[in-house]
């Protein structure tokens, strides 16, 4: 699966240091698990399901977070 990012247009009023993304389990929680295998500040991430422990035909959630020095 390939994910595109977009950097938010409002930073807060300080410069964007990293960013994270996090995905839920499958169930339709929230996504609190960190993806790890996104490790730097690209704006595209491709997931492999079985690297990243997903099951195919489940429906997932995903988080992407800017964080500033602000955080």
């Amino acid at each position: 699966m390939q994910l595109k990012f977009f950097k938010p247009t409002d930073n807060g009023g300080s410069e964007l240091l990293t960013f994270e993304l996090y995905r839920n389990d499958g169930s339709g929680s929230e996504p609190l698990i960190k993806v790890n295998s996104y490790v730097s500040n690209a704006m595209t991430h491709t997931l492999v399901a079985d690297t990243e422990g997903m099951v195919a035909g489940k429906i997932y959630k995903f988080f992407f977070r800017a964080i500033n020095e602000v955080g």
